[in-house]
């Protein structure tokens, strides 16, 4: 089970392709080279990140491209975090998907339900 979310480029950004493998694998695709991502859970609130990167031999930016991801994953860690704190304080309420912003969680909630069954 996969996911492929491309992004083309606008203004100055550049084209990337991410995509994901159920349960716990992620690629990024950018000029020069792709990382691959694993989340380790560890617990009911706690995963690992862990990020490997490979670049052509010829590559250029790869500081920027490595301190870039390491920006986002760090953005995302604290987006989760504060969304399980209103978990856990009891804060959330069901909603509907954006369409053009959240089709990958729609289709990784979609596999978590598949894999774990019906809840009452």
């Amino acid at each position: 089970r996969w996911n492929i979310h491309t992004m083309p480029p606008r203004d100055n950004s550049t084209f990337g392709v991410f995509g994901y493998f159920w349960p716990t694998y992620a690629f990024d695709v950018f000029p020069g080279g792709f990382a691959v991502e694993r989340w380790l859970p560890r617990g009911h609130s706690h995963s690992d990140l862990i990020f490997e990167y490979f670049f052509a031999d010829d590559a250029e930016g790869i500081e920027d491209i490595v301190k870039f991801s390491e920006e986002v994953a760090d953005e995302d860690a604290r987006m989760c975090e504060h969304v399980q704190r209103n978990l856990d304080a009891g804060h959330y309420d069901t909603g509907f998907y954006s369409p053009k912003w959240e089709y990958p969680l729609q289709v990784f909630h979609g596999l978590v339900r598949e894999a774990v069954g019906p809840i009452d």
